[in-house]
């Protein structure tokens, strides 16, 4: 195996890494969350929209860091409101 090849694995294996690490968190603290799959699935859709007609990739990399976040925070909204009507 060459440095290249050592390299181009990692690059590729990145994005998986780091979702797997913040999901494993999310399950030692005691929850599961499977929408992370989906909110990156609509991250990716929406740079690939907006690339295809000639958006600027730096723009459109944050539009999709910001679709991302925004999927994050609905998510999060939704189960602390609901975690909440169901303790009391």
């Amino acid at each position: 195996m060459t440095v290249g090849n050592v390299t181009n694995l990692m690059k590729q294996v990145s994005i998986v890494a780091i979702l797997a690490a913040g999901q494993a968190i999310v399950i030692i603290t005691g929850g599961i969350d499977l929408s992370m799959g989906s909110a990156l699935a609509l991250s990716i859709v929406t740079i690939g929209w907006l690339i295809q007609p000639g958006v600027d990739p730096v723009l459109a990399t944050f539009a999709g860091v910001a679709v991302g976040t925004l999927c994050a925070m609905v998510n999060g909204v939704i189960k602390t409101k609901g975690a909440s009507r169901h303790s009391s």
